[in-house]
């Protein structure tokens, strides 16, 4: 890993991609990470175009998924796994 990971604790919610035709990988691999450190994921599909560009907005993101530990945004998948390159492969 690139940067050391949060110890979460507790439940994060786990913003990601389930649209018809297309279920994000980084979603389902951050919904592994988050696990792996111990823990729960609420998980919050994006089902439309719409609710994720006003996600975006709202929380002042530039990637999905984006996982919360209460308001607070952790790391994407992208800044645990590739070191913060949010373009490269982003959903």
């Amino acid at each position: 890993m690139n940067q050391s990971a949060p110890t979460p604790q507790g439940t994060a919610a786990l913003y990601r991609m389930l649209m018809s035709g297309h279920v994000c990988p980084y979603g389902i691999k951050s919904s592994w990470l988050i696990e792996a450190q111990g823990c729960r994921v609420d998980d919050q599909h994006l089902e439309t175009r719409e609710q994720t560009d006003a996600f975006r907005e709202e929380h002042d993101v530039e990637t999905r998924p984006q996982p919360l530990i209460g308001s607070a945004a952790t790391p994407s998948f992208h800044e645990w796994i590739i070191g913060g390159d949010a373009s490269a492969g982003a959903s």
